[in-house]
C-alpha cells in the first residue's frame, strides 16, 4: 500500500509540474501576443520593476511620468550595445526600446555634482554617477550646469546603477514615443 501512495504522490507531482509549464507558457504567449499588438510592452530588466507596462500615447512628457525611449544611435549607445548594457532592437527601434523616468524638462534647472544630480537645488536620490560599471569598465561622465532646453528632458530610474541619462545626457523628444503606465510589476530589491 506504501508503494501505490508514493507512486500517487510522484504522479501528482509530475502533473502539478507539468500544469505550471503549461501555465508559464501560456502566459508568456499571451505577453508576446499583447505586445506584438502594441498594447503593453516587458521589462525584464533591473532599471525599472520588471513587468508589463501599458503603453499610450504621449503629448508632452510631464515629470515623474515613465516613457518609452528609442534613442539615437551615437557612438556613446554603440558602445552600451557591446557592452551589453542595451539590447538589439527591430525595425521599430535600433536598440530595444528603453523604460525611463522624466525627472526633467524645459526651464528646469539640473547640476551634476559628485554625490548626484540636482533638479532645481534638490538632489535626486539614486542619481550618483558612478565611475565604472560591474565589469569595472569606466562610463563616461556626463557633466551638466544649467537650464533644460526646449524639447528636452533628463531621463533616470530609481536604479543607481541603470544605464541612464547619468551617462547619455539629455534625450529630446523626438526620442520619446509613447508614456508608458505599469500594468503588473515586480522588483527584485
Amino acid at each position: 500500500m506504501r508503494a501505490n501512495s508514493k507512486e500517487s504522490n510522484y504522479n501528482s507531482n509530475k502533473f502539478h509540474i507539468l500544469l505550471i509549464i503549461i501555465l508559464f507558457c501560456g502566459i508568456m504567449s499571451l505577453l508576446w501576443i499583447v505586445q506584438c499588438s502594441g498594447l503593453c510592452v516587458t521589462n525584464m530588466t533591473a532599471s525599472m520593476p520588471m513587468g508589463i507596462y501599458g503603453v499610450a500615447e504621449l503629448s508632452e512628457p510631464d515629470k515623474g511620468e515613465t516613457v518609452i525611449v528609442c534613442p539615437k544611435r551615437t557612438v556613446l549607445m554603440d558602445e552600451a550595445l557591446a557592452r551589453g548594457y542595451l539590447m538589439k532592437g527591430d525595425k521599430e527601434c535600433w536598440i530595444t526600446p528603453l523604460l525611463k523616468r522624466v525627472i526633467a524638462k524645459q526651464g528646469d534647472t539640473v547640476k551634476t555634482e559628485i554625490e548626484g544630480i540636482y533638479v532645481n537645488g534638490v538632489l535626486v536620490p539614486n542619481s550618483m554617477i558612478q565611475k565604472t560599471d560591474s565589469r569595472g569598465r569606466e562610463l563616461p561622465i556626463w557633466s551638466y550646469d544649467g537650464l533644460i532646453p526646449e524639447h528636452e528632458y533628463l531621463l533616470l530610474t530609481d536604479n543607481p546603477r541603470s544605464f541612464d541619462g547619468r551617462y547619455f545626457g539629455l534625450t529630446s523628444r523626438d526620442e520619446i514615443t509613447h508614456r508608458a503606465y505599469p500594468v503588473l510589476t515586480f522588483s527584485w530589491r
